[in-house]
């Protein structure tokens, strides 16, 4: 059943960054939600994946708040 959502796992840049992709498409994930890595990190890693038409989940990109920096 696909279109699960993945919110969780930590995809590592890099050399099996695309492999790691394409497992979590070949498990249904349709979308990941990568909040962990810096918010610049998550964004650009979606780009690389739209620009080189890399196989695997579509990327939702989010980034860490930082409350000491009064952002909302």
């Amino acid at each position: 059943m696909p279109a699960f959502i993945d919110a969780h796992r930590h995809v590592n840049a890099g050399d099996d960054e695309k492999a790691q992709m394409q497992a979590l498409l070949d498990a249904g994930y349709t979308r990941y939600c990568r909040a962990a890595a810096p918010r610049r990190a998550n964004i650009a890693l979606r780009e690389s994946h739209r620009v080189r038409r890399d196989r695997g989940p579509r990327i939702i990109p989010s980034g860490r708040v930082d409350l000491a920096a009064n952002t909302a």
